[in-house]
């Protein structure tokens, strides 16, 4: 290759590239003798997108994936560490039932699962009051450290810029919640359930686990699977890993 050519056309095609990738997760990893697994063939097939991504730029030659000429595939023989993008839209879906009227619990899981999908802790987002819902012009939260946990500079935390279906469900989620019957006796904590506490971690464990059994994905969500499926999409989308960090703190 030089610097503006290929010497000849770039060709990929399914079979070829998904033999290597089934090859590489079960070839032994140089550094510690072990199978390179799926998160090794995760790594190795973001890399091979921007590789691809490089080639179309340097040289013109089509991205067989953009293209839809190659369809990357990663065996899957653990729990997976990220949520497929079609169970995530069934998900939210399910928080939007059709032919009934929506429950308090279905605006307030949607607007948390909007958050968890923002990469934040599941500690972070249980933790917001409802003052920290930001205004549909400027959806951007503030997302204070916690004490034991990693210190910024000038010790206000981290800002996320949230998508504004997100801060959508948290404003729906506020209306409704100005109803519910504990409001006033828990001012300072966002989230409400249906025992007289603030919603806590358990709460939330057992909402995802109710609603993926109900899609059929068992209970292998759990709310940390979140933050990296969120860090999969950001860098799978071009994200930088500089940007990444500062955004998950």
């Amino acid at each position: 290759m030089d610097e503006s050519k290929l010497p000849g056309d770039l060709t990929c095609d399914d079979a070829s590239l998904n033999l290597f990738l089934r090859w590489y997760h079960d070839a032994s990893n140089p550094n510690n003798g072990k199978p390179h697994g799926t998160n090794g063939t995760i790594v190795l097939r973001r890399n091979l997108r921007n590789f691809f991504k490089w080639v179309e730029k340097e040289t013109g030659a089509p991205n067989p994936i953009t293209a839809g000429e190659v369809n990357l595939y990663v065996p899957r023989k653990t729990r997976p560490k990220v949520l497929p993008v079609t169970f995530l839209r069934e998900l939210i879906d399910s928080c939007r039932p059709t032919g009934k009227k929506r429950t308090f619990t279905d605006y307030r899981d949607e607007a948390l699962i909007g958050c968890l999908l923002e990469g934040m802790r599941a500690a972070e987002v249980l933790s917001m009051a409802p003052e920290d819902v930001p205004p549909l012009d400027n959806p951007i939260i503030t997302v204070t450290p916690k004490k034991g946990a990693r210190q910024w500079d000038d010790e206000s935390g981290r800002q996320i810029w949230l998508e504004i279906d997100t801060v959508r469900a948290l404003h729906a989620y506020l209306r409704v919640r100005a109803e519910h019957p504990l409001a006033d006796e828990h001012p300072g904590r966002l989230w409400l359930g249906n025992s007289p506490l603030p919603l806590e971690y358990n709460g939330l464990r057992l909402m995802l686990t109710r609603r993926c059994k109900r899609l059929g994905y068992g209970d292998h969500a759990t709310s940390h699977m979140f933050r990296h499926t969120f860090s999969h999409l950001f860098l799978d989308n071009g994200g930088s890993l500089n940007d990444l960090g500062e955004h998950n703190g």
